[in-house]
Protein backbone atom coordinates (compact mmCIF):
# COMPACT_ATOMS: atom_id res chain seq x y z
CA UNK A 1 0.00 0.00 0.00
CA UNK A 2 1.74 3.65 -0.71
CA UNK A 3 1.46 6.14 1.65
CA UNK A 4 -0.10 9.99 0.41
CA UNK A 5 2.11 12.47 1.04
CA UNK A 6 0.82 15.06 -0.81
CA UNK A 7 1.22 17.14 2.38
CA UNK A 8 3.86 16.19 3.73
CA UNK A 9 5.68 19.55 2.68
CA UNK A 10 2.21 21.36 2.28
CA UNK A 11 2.56 24.92 5.08
CA UNK A 12 -0.74 25.14 7.04
CA UNK A 13 -2.12 28.22 6.64
CA UNK A 14 -0.76 30.02 9.80
CA UNK A 15 2.69 28.84 9.01
CA UNK A 16 3.41 32.02 6.61
CA UNK A 17 2.74 35.30 7.68
CA UNK A 18 3.00 38.57 5.78
CA UNK A 19 4.87 41.31 6.79
CA UNK A 20 2.93 43.61 8.58
CA UNK A 21 1.29 46.95 6.53
CA UNK A 22 3.41 50.04 7.13
CA UNK A 23 0.94 52.12 9.41
CA UNK A 24 0.34 55.77 9.30
CA UNK A 25 0.15 58.50 11.62
CA UNK A 26 0.27 62.17 11.73
CA UNK A 27 1.68 64.66 13.69
CA UNK A 28 0.20 68.39 13.45
CA UNK A 29 2.68 71.09 13.91
CA UNK A 30 2.80 73.47 16.70
CA UNK A 31 2.68 76.98 14.64
CA UNK A 32 2.69 80.20 16.23
CA UNK A 33 -0.90 82.08 14.84
CA UNK A 34 1.96 84.87 13.00
CA UNK A 35 4.20 81.65 12.33
CA UNK A 36 5.73 82.39 8.89
CA UNK A 37 6.67 78.86 8.55
CA UNK A 38 3.30 77.48 7.18
CA UNK A 39 3.48 74.69 5.30
CA UNK A 40 3.33 72.06 6.01
CA UNK A 41 0.78 72.23 9.01
CA UNK A 42 0.89 68.38 9.61
CA UNK A 43 2.71 65.85 8.87
CA UNK A 44 1.86 62.02 7.60
CA UNK A 45 4.51 59.80 9.25
CA UNK A 46 4.76 56.03 7.82
CA UNK A 47 5.92 53.40 10.50
CA UNK A 48 7.15 50.22 9.58
CA UNK A 49 4.55 47.42 10.19
CA UNK A 50 7.31 45.74 13.09
CA UNK A 51 10.53 45.99 13.54
CA UNK A 52 12.65 44.44 16.44
CA UNK A 53 14.58 47.97 16.75
CA UNK A 54 10.96 49.41 17.49
CA UNK A 55 11.29 51.57 14.54
CA UNK A 56 7.54 50.53 14.32
CA UNK A 57 6.23 53.65 16.79
CA UNK A 58 6.16 56.95 17.10
CA UNK A 59 7.27 57.45 20.53
CA UNK A 60 6.75 59.80 23.46
CA UNK A 61 10.93 60.88 23.42
CA UNK A 62 10.62 61.97 19.83
CA UNK A 63 7.45 64.01 20.53
CA UNK A 64 9.17 66.04 23.24
CA UNK A 65 12.29 66.81 21.20
CA UNK A 66 10.47 67.83 18.49
CA UNK A 67 8.33 70.51 20.31
CA UNK A 68 11.88 71.82 21.32
CA UNK A 69 12.92 72.00 17.81
CA UNK A 70 9.78 73.78 16.92
CA UNK A 71 10.10 76.45 19.69
CA UNK A 72 10.51 79.88 17.57
CA UNK A 73 12.98 80.58 20.21
CA UNK A 74 15.20 77.65 19.31
CA UNK A 75 17.15 78.44 16.21
CA UNK A 76 18.10 76.12 14.29
CA UNK A 77 19.10 78.01 10.79
CA UNK A 78 22.95 77.64 9.33
CA UNK A 79 23.08 74.41 12.06
CA UNK A 80 24.05 70.94 10.75
CA UNK A 81 21.73 68.50 12.36
CA UNK A 82 22.70 64.54 12.96
CA UNK A 83 19.63 62.53 14.33
CA UNK A 84 20.56 59.11 15.47
CA UNK A 85 18.22 55.99 15.40
CA UNK A 86 15.78 58.34 13.47
CA UNK A 87 12.77 56.00 13.19
CA UNK A 88 10.18 57.88 11.27
CA UNK A 89 12.64 60.92 11.18
CA UNK A 90 10.26 63.51 12.59
CA UNK A 91 12.71 65.55 14.29
CA UNK A 92 14.83 65.54 11.78
CA UNK A 93 11.61 66.61 9.26
CA UNK A 94 10.80 69.51 11.69
CA UNK A 95 14.54 70.57 11.70
CA UNK A 96 14.91 70.70 7.77
CA UNK A 97 11.33 72.88 8.03
CA UNK A 98 12.78 75.36 10.46
CA UNK A 99 15.69 75.58 8.26
CA UNK A 100 18.80 73.72 9.02
CA UNK A 101 21.88 73.97 6.85
CA UNK A 102 22.11 70.28 6.41
CA UNK A 103 19.90 67.27 8.33
CA UNK A 104 21.86 63.77 8.21
CA UNK A 105 18.97 61.10 9.20
CA UNK A 106 20.74 57.93 10.48
CA UNK A 107 19.11 54.84 11.65
CA UNK A 108 20.49 51.16 11.73
CA UNK A 109 21.41 50.14 8.04
CA UNK A 110 18.39 47.67 7.81
CA UNK A 111 16.87 48.29 4.14
CA UNK A 112 12.84 48.84 5.52
CA UNK A 113 13.69 51.49 7.90
CA UNK A 114 16.16 53.51 5.53
CA UNK A 115 13.70 53.08 2.85
CA UNK A 116 11.03 54.12 4.74
CA UNK A 117 12.83 57.28 6.14
CA UNK A 118 13.50 58.29 2.76
CA UNK A 119 9.38 58.00 2.30
CA UNK A 120 9.07 60.41 4.67
CA UNK A 121 11.40 62.65 3.60
CA UNK A 122 9.85 62.94 0.18
CA UNK A 123 5.81 63.09 1.22
CA UNK A 124 6.85 65.71 3.63
CA UNK A 125 9.86 68.04 2.78
CA UNK A 126 8.61 70.54 -0.10
CA UNK A 127 10.89 69.50 -3.30
CA UNK A 128 12.84 72.93 -3.09
CA UNK A 129 14.14 71.89 0.46
CA UNK A 130 15.09 67.76 -0.11
CA UNK A 131 18.77 69.04 -0.89
CA UNK A 132 19.10 69.52 2.58
CA UNK A 133 18.46 66.16 4.58
CA UNK A 134 19.17 62.38 3.48
CA UNK A 135 18.71 58.97 5.01
CA UNK A 136 21.76 56.83 6.02
CA UNK A 137 22.57 53.45 7.40
CA UNK A 138 24.80 54.12 10.73
CA UNK A 139 25.81 51.37 13.31
CA UNK A 140 26.90 53.52 16.84
CA UNK A 141 30.45 53.31 17.39
CA UNK A 142 31.43 52.57 13.50
CA UNK A 143 33.13 54.58 10.90
CA UNK A 144 31.46 57.87 10.69
CA UNK A 145 33.60 59.12 7.29
CA UNK A 146 30.19 59.17 5.40
CA UNK A 147 28.10 61.18 7.93
CA UNK A 148 31.17 64.35 8.03
CA UNK A 149 30.99 63.90 4.43
CA UNK A 150 27.92 64.53 4.07
CA UNK A 151 28.40 68.24 5.96
CA UNK A 152 32.12 68.60 4.76
CA UNK A 153 31.19 71.91 2.26
CA UNK A 154 29.79 73.13 5.30
CA UNK A 155 31.21 72.60 8.15
CA UNK A 156 33.58 69.87 9.68
CA UNK A 157 31.18 68.29 12.56
CA UNK A 158 27.62 68.74 13.69
CA UNK A 159 25.93 71.02 15.81
CA UNK A 160 23.73 69.37 17.28
CA UNK A 161 22.61 65.06 17.70
CA UNK A 162 19.17 64.18 18.53
CA UNK A 163 18.68 60.98 20.39
CA UNK A 164 15.34 60.00 21.61
CA UNK A 165 14.91 57.23 23.59
CA UNK A 166 18.18 55.57 22.63
CA UNK A 167 19.29 54.66 26.04
CA UNK A 168 17.13 52.05 26.08
CA UNK A 169 19.83 49.77 24.74
CA UNK A 170 22.75 49.57 27.19
CA UNK A 171 25.09 47.06 24.90
CA UNK A 172 24.85 50.31 22.65
CA UNK A 173 25.70 52.84 25.39
CA UNK A 174 29.63 52.68 24.38
CA UNK A 175 29.09 53.09 20.42
CA UNK A 176 26.18 55.76 20.67
CA UNK A 177 28.48 57.57 22.82
CA UNK A 178 31.47 57.13 20.29
CA UNK A 179 29.51 58.57 17.60
CA UNK A 180 27.76 61.66 19.55
CA UNK A 181 31.71 61.85 20.77
CA UNK A 182 33.23 61.38 16.90
CA UNK A 183 30.53 63.58 15.38
CA UNK A 184 30.19 66.64 17.47
CA UNK A 185 31.14 70.37 17.11
CA UNK A 186 33.21 71.62 20.15
CA UNK A 187 31.02 73.71 20.79
CA UNK A 188 27.87 71.90 20.25
CA UNK A 189 24.69 69.76 21.80
CA UNK A 190 23.43 66.37 22.09
CA UNK A 191 19.93 66.14 22.85
CA UNK A 192 18.78 62.66 24.65
CA UNK A 193 15.20 62.66 25.60
CA UNK A 194 14.07 59.40 27.16
CA UNK A 195 11.60 57.37 29.40
CA UNK A 196 12.50 55.00 31.75
CA UNK A 197 10.66 52.22 30.39
CA UNK A 198 10.44 49.35 33.08
CA UNK A 199 10.88 50.14 36.54
CA UNK A 200 13.74 47.53 36.42
CA UNK A 201 15.42 49.48 33.62
CA UNK A 202 16.02 52.52 35.43
CA UNK A 203 19.47 51.81 36.89
CA UNK A 204 20.51 50.17 33.63
CA UNK A 205 19.12 53.11 31.36
CA UNK A 206 20.90 56.06 34.21
CA UNK A 207 24.22 54.49 33.54
CA UNK A 208 24.22 56.16 30.22
CA UNK A 209 25.08 59.65 31.23
CA UNK A 210 27.48 58.15 33.88
CA UNK A 211 29.28 56.49 31.17
CA UNK A 212 28.87 59.93 29.04
CA UNK A 213 30.55 62.05 32.00
CA UNK A 214 33.88 59.69 32.27
CA UNK A 215 36.61 59.29 30.16
CA UNK A 216 37.16 59.03 27.31
CA UNK A 217 34.39 60.81 26.78
CA UNK A 218 34.20 63.22 29.48
CA UNK A 219 30.51 65.02 28.36
CA UNK A 220 29.19 67.70 30.71
CA UNK A 221 25.59 66.47 31.45
CA UNK A 222 22.67 68.79 32.10
CA UNK A 223 19.07 67.72 32.93
CA UNK A 224 16.76 71.08 31.27
CA UNK A 225 13.44 69.70 31.96
CA UNK A 226 10.59 66.41 32.63
CA UNK A 227 7.52 66.31 30.64
CA UNK A 228 4.40 64.37 31.55
CA UNK A 229 2.55 62.38 28.20
CA UNK A 230 -0.19 60.00 27.56
CA UNK A 231 0.16 56.46 27.96
CA UNK A 232 1.42 55.29 24.75
CA UNK A 233 0.32 51.41 25.73
CA UNK A 234 -2.90 51.39 28.51
CA UNK A 235 -2.24 47.89 29.65
CA UNK A 236 1.58 48.73 30.46
CA UNK A 237 1.76 47.39 33.94
CA UNK A 238 4.41 50.11 34.74
CA UNK A 239 3.49 52.62 37.33
CA UNK A 240 1.91 55.45 36.13
CA UNK A 241 4.54 58.13 37.24
CA UNK A 242 7.44 56.08 34.80
CA UNK A 243 5.53 55.20 32.15
CA UNK A 244 4.09 58.89 31.39
CA UNK A 245 7.40 61.01 32.17
CA UNK A 246 9.89 62.09 29.17
CA UNK A 247 13.19 63.76 30.44
CA UNK A 248 15.34 65.56 28.36
CA UNK A 249 18.77 65.57 29.06
CA UNK A 250 21.55 67.76 27.47
CA UNK A 251 25.27 66.88 26.32
CA UNK A 252 28.33 69.65 25.76
CA UNK A 253 31.50 68.87 25.64
CA UNK A 254 33.88 69.73 28.34
CA UNK A 255 36.86 72.50 26.84
CA UNK A 256 40.30 71.52 26.65
CA UNK A 257 42.74 72.09 29.14
CA UNK A 258 45.06 74.24 27.86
Amino acid sequence: MTEDLTDLFTEPEEYYKPEPKLKVTTYERNLKPNSEEVEPKSLSLSLVGSHPLWGHFLWNAAKVLTEVLENPDFHLAGKCVLELGAGAGLPSLICVLRDAAMVVATDYPDDPLIQNLKSNILSNIPEKKRDKIVAKGHIWGQNIESLLETIAHIKPKFDLILCSDLIVYPHSHLGLLKTCSECLSENGEVFVVFSHHKLEWVERDLKFFELASSPPFNFNVTHKFTKKMNFMFENDPSPEELKSTVYFNVLTKRPTPM
